[in-house]
């Protein structure tokens, strides 16, 4: 299949935010009370298709557990169009964690690359009040955008993604895109009936 766009997004954030829950949410309309950490990176897709174009998104969801987090390099960053860094509003630990992902951005990403705050689990009650606040002190200077979520009731989580993929194309334009419509295939290898990107042949296992 070939694509007018093809967008790498990368989805950083502590344990048990609901990185995984937010792309099941969007890619499957799915949500699963119990869901296994991710260990390393895992990988879903999603299209988008209208009457003038055709978008597809790569979502690279990422490990948030401290002692199996991987040292993200230069090449998980490799073509990436937009970043997600999800924290949960319940949670003030996972907004200090923003600025771990915002310092390793800022040394391996350009400013053509869209970065957005993901506040998720907005249907839950006991929310931190200020957190706002809470995050500008973790975000280094930066003014992202801030959009609150539910993984579990779908809240604002279309919103979101169709905000990001406006942004990415705003950043990486008609006149910029392929000259030829490209696929996805020189970028992934497949395993069993899935396919995945090329950074999973040498998978680091957890501890």
């Amino acid at each position: 299949m070939s694509f007018d766009y093809l967008f790498k997004v990368i989805i950083f954030g502590d344990s048990a935010v609901g990185k995984t829950s937010l792309i099941n949410r969007y890619v499957d309309n799915t949500f699963f009370t119990e869901v296994p950490p991710t260990f390393g990176v895992e990988f879903k897709t999603k299209d988008l298709q209208n009457e003038r174009e055709t978008t597809r998104l790569q979502l690279w969801d990422t490990t948030g557990q401290n002692d199996c987090r991987i040292p993200f390099t230069s090449s998980i960053y490799k073509n990436a169009h937009g970043i997600l860094i999800v924290f949960s509003l319940i949670d003030e630990k996972s907004i200090q964690e923003i600025e771990y992902f915002i310092r390793e951005i800022d040394d391996y990403c350009t400013d053509k690359i869209e970065i957005i705050l993901v506040g998720n689990k907005s249907d839950l009650p006991n929310q931190i009040s200020n957190v706002e606040e809470l995050v500008k002190e973790h975000e280094l200077s930066h003014d992202f955008k801030i959009f609150k979520t539910s993984a579990l009731d779908g809240s604002n989580v279309s919103t979101m993604f169709e905000y990001l993929t406006e942004q990415m194309k705003l950043k990486n334009p008609k006149t910029q895109r392929n000259i030829q419509k490209r696929t996805d295939d020189d970028d992934i290898i497949k395993i069993g009936g899935d396919k995945v990107p090329e950074i999973h042949k040498e998978k680091r296992k957890c501890c």
